[in-house]
């Protein structure tokens, strides 16, 4: 059976978006030094403190994962109002510093060698030499500011593409904000197993967490699914085959028995990955485009799925490219992930919850 599975795990609270009163076990450190009198505004959140050295605590962080934060900090600087923003990588139990008051002095400092230079210059000019030596002096001036041109015209370039490449990060910075894990890369915690049609305790379990990766052997049959239910929700995760073959993500379970599940399923065999479709008795009208799986999908590569579930409307994309969408009668339930007939891996599941 041709199956399709979409995972999303909530979190109550967006731990790695706010920030916390008091220092506890699980949190992560920001010490800032900048000007006294700036403001600080941490992931949306304006802070009260004050002085030239602050100190923010995170609330309790998943241990072995890394949080970023957006810092943006505003001060005003010789009658000009300043901004400086950056993303910070945050660990739980680490100190992560920004100096930004040393950055300031450097510039300072050479605002005021620039201002030396000009002095030497203007000196040089009163000293007054022959018109030989000027037109000399002129000509080396000449060919120093073609050089310098030409310098400062491969600056400007070098400029553009470094600017070109720091969008290009803050769009992947930017792109998991609000995601936590469902899957915590060490062990199955927040997951349950179902083999089907087997009642033995003892019956072998066709997934295992190795190397950060969830390693599913393809036999039993069976999935992993969340022990909690979403409605509303964005599910991301990452797979590979390592050999072609079938598997699938299933939305919104209705119970588990002898066989597949009451659910939808979006398609995680290889070659006709994400199409989704309602199976064990659901029901839903939902279309998918050929020729957008084919260009999306990295055969034997490691993709990424994107699940998008609104009031049961459901979206599919492979790596950002939509491939199917429809309408289904579920509208909520746990998340659970495939082992069908042919070995594969998990890894990176992560979901937003959106209401």
């Amino acid at each position: 059976m041709k199956s399709k599975f979409t995972l999303a795990v909530a979190l109550a609270a967006a731990i790695g978006l706010s920030i916390a009163h008091a220092q506890t076990p699980g949190s992560g450190t920001i010490v800032l030094k900048i000007p006294a009198d700036a403001a600080v505004v941490i992931s949306g959140t304006k802070t009260m403190q004050k002085g030239s050295v602050r100190t923010f605590y995170t609330p309790d962080l998943l241990p072995g994962w890394k949080y970023q934060y957006e810092v943006t900090v505003t001060w005003t600087e010789g009658g000009k109002a300043q901004k400086r923003t950056e993303w910070i990588d945050v660990i739980p139990g680490k100190t992560t510093n920004l100096d930004w008051i040393v950055a300031a002095k450097k510039v300072d400092g050479k605002k005021k060698d620039d201002v030396k230079d000009k002095k030497d210059d203007v000196k040089k000019k009163d000293e007054g030499k022959d018109k030989k030596d000027a037109k000399k002096d002129d000509g080396k001036d000449k060919k120093k500011d073609d050089v310098k041109k030409k310098d400062e015209g491969k600056d400007k370039k070098d400029a553009k593409k470094d600017d070109g490449k720091d969008k290009k990060d803050d769009v992947k910075k930017l792109d998991d904000k609000g995601f936590m894990p469902i899957f915590n890369g060490r062990d199955m915690t927040g997951l349950k197993v179902h083999v089907l049609g087997k009642k033995d305790k003892d019956v072998k379990n066709p997934f295992e967490v190795k190397d950060g990766v969830i390693q599913v052997s393809g036999s039993p049959n069976g999935y992993f699914y969340t022990d909690k239910s979403f409605k509303n929700y964005i599910v991301r995760f990452d797979w590979k085959f390592l050999k072609n073959g079938n598997s699938g993500l299933l939305v919104h379970i209705q119970g588990h028995g002898g066989g597949w599940p009451k659910s939808v399923e979006v398609q995680g065999q290889q070659t006709d990955h994400g199409r989704i479709f309602a199976i064990g008795g659901a029901k839903g009208d939902f279309k998918s485009d050929k020729k957008a799986q084919k260009d999306a999908i990295k055969m034997g590569e490691w993709n990424t799925t994107e699940v998008v579930s609104e009031n049961g409307k459901l979206t599919a994309r492979i790596n950002g490219v939509e491939v199917s969408s429809g309408q289904g009668d579920l509208m909520e339930g746990p998340l659970g992930w495939q082992s069908e007939g042919a070995p594969l891996q998990f890894k990176n599941i992560r979901i937003q919850v959106l209401d």
